[in-house]
């Protein structure tokens, strides 16, 4: 009762013309806060879910360059690798600090909805970053000593070397005192023999140059099979030696060599078996993996390396995708959801507005049309009038006065 008396006291309720006028303006405004709910709605989320795809955008541009980078240092790695020169060393250097800017600009475009893995991975990256700039440092020292990349050197110019010299200077010994000594009849035969002993010397030594060639792959793409060849050349020769030592052991015993005794020939068998025992240490050091130190550090340290932080870099690519993908899922929803509010508003309309017509019919138009009707019959004469079974309250009587 309050209630209701409190609505006959606002302005123009006490007729349906007012009561309706303020039915409407309830449904409208009805109406527009549900559309403005729904607006904020669709609005604050489309803002949230395009800044975090933009936002992985921007991160996903920074996953590109740090892989663009990563390539950039292995195609470095790989020119000091075949030429170690000081402008590489520079550039390398150069590529690994935009590597790390590059890195810092990944850290902290990284969303705020990044799962503690993905961080952790981007983490892991700048670690793995400093390792491999690391390992990229002993390799290129190792690359520009001889000795430290190429650790055969040592027993070739240490041992091999040196016994090839005192031999050929023997030789040349032997034949200088063999041109001064002997008459020129006499020097033919001893001549051929040294010149026959240096020819084979210096076949055998060109075979090895030519294993150590091949072991680099410079003759053959097979360089297993190139140095099994040259390993058999260097056997056949190893064997002519003996052969011409005795010749001349044989001419020393004859008094041929004018004053070479055996102790001369003694010296440079010895240099030749020692050159062999070294030879064969030079080719098992060679077919050892690590006959080059500098792609024991390639394969086994700054490979895996790189290799790991490419799977880390389209690791964190692929759920950046994903995530975006989740993202414009939400936003499909959240499109969905508006269509739908729009039938419901829609649809809610179209029944306000079909029972705003049935409640105006009934309640309105249809007794003012059958009181219009009376009134017309009274007009015409006609004094058996049944009045309206039905009219609305408020009416002013009018029903009651027919």
């Amino acid at each position: 009762m309050l209630l209701k008396g409190i609505l006959f006291r606002l302005p123009g309720f006490g007729s349906y013309r007012g009561r309706y006028a303020y039915f409407a303006l309830m449904a409208m405004i009805g109406l527009i806060t549900v559309a403005y709910i729904g607006w904020e709605y669709v609005n604050r989320t489309s803002r949230i879910q395009v800044a975090n795809i933009e936002q992985r955008a921007v991160t996903a541009g920074a996953v590109a360059d740090a892989q663009e980078l990563l390539n950039h240092v292995d195609n470095r790695l790989s020119r000091i690798i075949t030429e170690p020169r000081e402008s590489e060393i520079e550039d390398i250097n150069k590529e690994f600090s935009k590597l790390n800017i590059a890195l810092l600009h990944l850290k902290k475009t990284l969303p705020h909805t990044t799962n503690g893995s993905t961080a952790a991975s981007v983490r892991e990256l700048h670690l793995d970053a400093q390792r491999l700039h690391a390992a990229t440092i002993e390799l290129v020292e190792v690359r520009t000593d001889m000795e430290r990349w190429f650790p055969a050197m040592r027993l070739m110019r240490e041992q091999m070397l040196p016994h090839n010299q005192a031999l050929l200077s023997e030789l040349d010994t032997i034949l200088i005192e063999v041109r001064e000594a002997l008459e020129p009849e006499e020097q033919l035969q001893a001549i051929n023999a040294i010149s026959s002993l240096r020819h084979a010397w210096n076949n055998m030594v060109s075979e090895l140059r030519l294993l150590v060639a091949n072991r680099f792959g410079v003759f053959s793409s097979e360089a297993s099979a190139g140095m099994r060849s040259r390993m058999v050349n260097i056997g056949y020769y190893a064997e002519e030696i003996p052969g011409y030592l005795q010749s001349l052991r044989t001419m020393v015993d004859s008094d041929r060599l004018g004053f070479i005794g055996p102790e001369a020939l003694d010296v440079i068998d010895r240099h030749h078996r020692d050159w062999i025992k070294a030879s064969n240490q030079l080719i098992v050091l060679l077919d050892n993996p690590g006959w080059r130190v500098d792609l024991v550090i390639l394969t086994e340290s700054i490979d895996p390396m790189l290799a790991q932080m490419r799977r880390r870099l389209s690791a964190l690519d692929l759920e950046l995708d994903k995530q975006s993908a989740q993202d414009i899922t939400l936003l499909t929803k959240t499109a969905r959801t508006l269509s739908f509010s729009i039938l419901g508003i829609a649809f809610f309309g179209i029944l306000l507005i079909t029972f705003a017509y049935i409640f105006l019919n009934r309640t309105l138009l249809r007794p003012i049309a059958e009181t219009a009707m009376a009134l017309k019959q009274e007009a015409q004469g006609v004094l058996d009038i049944t009045p309206p079974a039905c009219f609305p309250a408020g009416d002013g009587g009018l029903g009651r006065s027919l």
